[in-house]
C-alpha cells in the first residue's frame, strides 16, 4: 500500500511539471491561449504553484494588458511577499511606463531584501538615474548628481560580480 501511495504522489508531481512545461512550451510559441489554460489548470490543483502566477502576468503584460499583468504578479507576492522575480517583474512595468520613482522603490526592495546582492536590481536602479539625465532640466548640478549616482550604482555591480 505505501508503494503504491509513493507512486501515485511520484506520478502527480511529474504530472504538474509536464503540464507547467507544455505550457511554457505554449507560451514560446506564442500559443498564449493555450498556455493559460495549463497555467490555470495546474494553479486549480496547486493554488501555491507561484510560477504559474508570474507566466500569466507575462502572458498579460506582453498583450499590453498591464493592469492585469500587475494583479498577477501581486497575487504571486500573496503567496510569497519577498519573491525578487514578482517584485522586479512589477519594477519593470512601472519602468515601461516611465514611472521611475515608483519602479526604483520596487527594485531597492530587493536589494534591502537580498543583502545589496541583486546585481539586476542594482543596475535597473543606475538605468533610472541614468534616464533621469534625459528628461528635460536645465540645472546641472541635478545632471551632475544624477550622473554620479548611475555610475556609482554601475560601478557597484561591476565589483560584485
Amino acid at each position: 500500500k505505501q508503494w503504491y501511495q509513493r507512486r501515485v504522489a511520484i506520478t502527480a508531481g511529474i504530472t504538474v511539471t509536464i503540464t507547467y512545461n507544455l505550457a511554457r512550451l505554449y507560451e514560446a510559441l506564442h500559443e498564449f491561449g493555450k498556455a493559460e489554460d495549463l497555467y490555470k489548470a495546474v494553479l486549480k490543483e496547486h493554488p501555491n504553484y507561484l510560477d504559474c502566477y508570474l507566466r500569466l502576468g507575462c502572458i498579460a503584460r506582453d498583450r499590453e494588458q498591464i493592469f492585469e499583468a500587475s494583479n498577477w504578479f501581486k497575487d504571486a507576492l500573496q503567496i510569497n511577499q519577498d519573491n525578487a522575480d514578482a517584485w522586479t517583474l512589477i519594477g519593470n512595468l512601472h519602468i515601461s511606463k516611465q514611472e521611475w520613482g515608483p519602479g526604483q522603490k520596487k527594485f531597492e526592495r530587493i536589494i534591502k531584501t537580498t543583502n545589496d546582492k541583486d546585481s539586476y536590481s542594482i543596475l535597473a536602479i543606475g538605468n533610472v538615474w541614468l534616464q533621469m539625465l534625459y528628461q528635460p532640466t536645465r540645472d546641472r548640478d541635478k545632471e551632475q548628481k544624477y550622473q554620479e549616482r548611475a555610475l556609482a550604482f554601475f560601478k557597484q555591480v561591476l565589483r560584485q560580480d
